[in-house]
This record gives C-alpha cells, sequence and structure tokens, in this order.
C-alpha cells in the first residue's frame, strides 16, 4: 500500500517510520525543508525518539520511506492519507490554532486534507497532535 503521512513532526515521522517498517510505501510531507531534508539523509529532526534513527538509517536507503514538501508529489498517488494536525494545549483548554497564533502548519494541513477530499476512494485519517502554546 502506498501511504502519505502529511506533517512529520513528533507523531507524524514514528508514525510514518511504522508504516514502513510494516512493507508500505511511504511517503511523508511537511512544510519544513530542514526536516524533510534531514529524513531524506536519514537522520532523525529531533533526536530523543527510541529506535528512530535506527528505522530511518533502514528504511530511507531501502526506499520505503521518503519526505518532500510538495503535496501533490505525494497525495494523488496514495492509496491513504494520514493527516497530523496540531491541537494547541494551554494552561486554560485545548484549542485549535487561530489566525493569531504563530504556527499556521494546521492551515496548510487543512488544505491538504480538502485536496485529498477530493480524490475518490482516499482513506483520510486526521490525527491531532498537541504541543503547549506559549500564552
Amino acid at each position: 500500500m502506498k501511504i502519505a503521512v502529511i506533517a512529520l513532526g513528533k507523531i507524524g515521522l514514528p508514525l510514518a517510520v511504522q508504516f514502513a517498517s510494516k512493507g508500505h510505501d511511504v511517503i511523508g510531507v511537511d512544510v519544513s525543508q530542514r526536516t524533510v531534508d534531514l529524513v531524506n539523509q536519514s537522520i532523525e529532526p529531533f533526536p530523543g525518539e527510541a529506535q528512530l534513527q535506527e528505522r530511518l538509517s533502514e528504511l530511507v536507503p531501502a526506499g520505503k520511506l521518503r519526505a518532500t514538501t510538495s503535496y501533490s508529489e505525494a497525495v494523488p498517488g496514495a492509496d491513504a492519507v494520514v493527516l497530523v494536525v496540531p491541537l494547541f494545549v494551554d494552561d486554560r483548554n485545548a484549542h485549535w490554532p487561530t489566525r493569531r497564533d504563530a504556527d499556521k502548519s494546521a492551515y496548510v494541513h487543512a488544505h491538504a486534507r480538502k485536496r485529498a477530499k477530493r480524490r475518490i476512494g482516499k482513506l483520510i485519517n486526521s490525527r491531532r497532535s498537541s504541543r503547549y502554546a506559549e500564552r
């Protein structure tokens, strides 16, 4: 199965690695060129995730996992699209990012979800990741 994972952060990249380790062909999409470059070089972009470096070192050279900044490169050929969208958590509550929030990635991911939904037969699975918002 060909799987596109949108957003290669602390939730998306390990999820992409798990899919690839089960034999699926995975292409990850991220808005950060730095993250994409590191993944494609088999280097974990955020050290400390258990066994992530070892898995990247196996899966990327084997062609089971690669990364791009282009949704149009990943989504059209995918049998399944997994979308990981940030959810902000502060001392008051959890909330979706607003236009006032500095991190605009949720809007980019929402756009990707709309584009993927237009393709009949795609499985769209949205995952919300949490991060602490500075207030």
